[in-house]
């Protein structure tokens, strides 16, 4: 093996770590994602072998890092001369997994061959530890665009759903809430702004992932969830097919309350009404200038999308984001991307859900 100094320590003392995926495996792990109790993400990574030692690299990485690195827009080389703290330990393992050998060392005193290629972007799939596997059979003739509207629905809906259940147990910082209150959604195509600033608040591996597709028919879609997420996921599907007609009707009254907010404006006399200021002055203010019959009707049929949805618990879109508004624009767009799904099903395109859905 490569030799190596560095401060030397007598027992690691990073604890509670628990593994949240293999993002590069081969006959084993060589890149892994961590997670402590406390919050805090590493990254252990394989660099060198003997006959008896493996050689692990282990260091802190941010959220963003991670996000970064999942979406290809940074690379491994770039997070490992930058790791979060600014150290890297070094471990040496039996195949006991008991440690023989703990250095904490500067990125800069790496041998060349642990450092990896300055284009190191991520290339593989993530396998995703304590994950359930959720089936979706495919059959049929399907067009392109088609199935391009249930993957993304899926996406998208079980995407909605996981995060908005997992709010109440992970919590929101002070700079999430103040992002919602901020950026309230507005227009057609805010569902998706939600879903994708929800996902800079919950971890990558939370959120739904493609594990496989088989394309021939028979065919068959996988993808990974979170197990505690599968039964209220299973939960929303069966209860939107079965109150898809009240639905249906409720989304057209949401449309029409939408088409009457959208024509009305912040009658304030100190907010700056500009063609650059008025637009995101209406989306802060828009919950607190409705009229209290508009306002009730908000409330009454953001209840009722909620309450056919099968969703009535949860509320946290509305804790931090003050706006009845933007929680009646997350409902709509979960019922909006399962609805496909729906009429798929309805074709015999897709089967499964472990028969849950009639």
């Amino acid at each position: 093996m490569e030799q190596i100094s560095g401060l030397s320590l007598s027992r690691f003392s990073y604890s509670n770590l628990k593994k949240e995926a293999d993002l590069i495996y081969f006959d084993g792990p060589i890149l892994s994602y961590f997670k402590n109790k406390a919050g805090e993400r590493f990254f252990c990574c394989w660099c060198d072998a003997d006959d008896k030692i493996n050689r692990w690299a282990f260091f802190g990485v941010s959220s963003k890092q991670v996000k970064n690195y999942l979406n290809k827009s940074t690379t491994l080389y770039e997070i490992m001369m930058h790791p979060e703290g600014g150290t890297i330990i070094i471990l040496d393992t039996d195949d006991t997994n008991d440690y023989k050998k703990i250095l904490v060392v500067t990125p800069s005193s790496l041998p060349d061959l642990y450092i990896p290629d300055i284009d190191s972007y991520y290339e593989f799939e993530p396998f995703i530890a304590n994950n359930a596997t959720f089936s979706i059979g495919l059959d049929g003739q399907w067009k392109l665009s088609e199935f391009e509207k249930v993957t993304s629905g899926f996406s998208r809906s079980f995407g909605l759903i996981t995060a908005l259940t997992l709010s109440s147990t992970l919590g929101f910082s002070a700079k999430a809430k103040k992002m919602f209150q901020e950026k309230s959604l507005f227009g057609g195509g805010s569902h998706a702004k939600l879903y994708s600033d929800l996902a800079v608040v919950i971890d990558e591996f939370k959120l739904l992932h493609l594990e496989s597709v088989q394309y021939a028919s028979p065919g068959q879609i996988d993808l990974a969830i979170d197990p505690t997420i599968q039964p209220v996921i299973l939960k929303v599907l069966s209860e939107a097919t079965k109150n898809r007609t009240r639905l249906k009707a409720i989304m057209k009254e949401t449309n029409s309350l939408i088409r009457l907010i959208n024509k009305r404006k912040p009658k304030d006399s100190h907010i700056v009404h500009t063609d650059d200021t008025w637009h995101n002055n209406f989306k802060s203010l828009i919950f607190y200038y409705l009229p209290s019959d508009l306002s009730q009707e908000m409330t009454s049929l953001t209840n009722q999308l909620a309450s056919s949805l099968g969703l009535s618990n949860c509320n946290d879109i509305f804790n931090y984001s003050q706006s009845r508004y933007v929680e009646m624009q997350a409902f709509r767009a979960i019922f909006r991307h399962l609805s496909p799904i729906i009429e798929y099903r309805d074709r015999g395109l897709i089967s499964g859900f472990g028969n849950i859905i009639s």
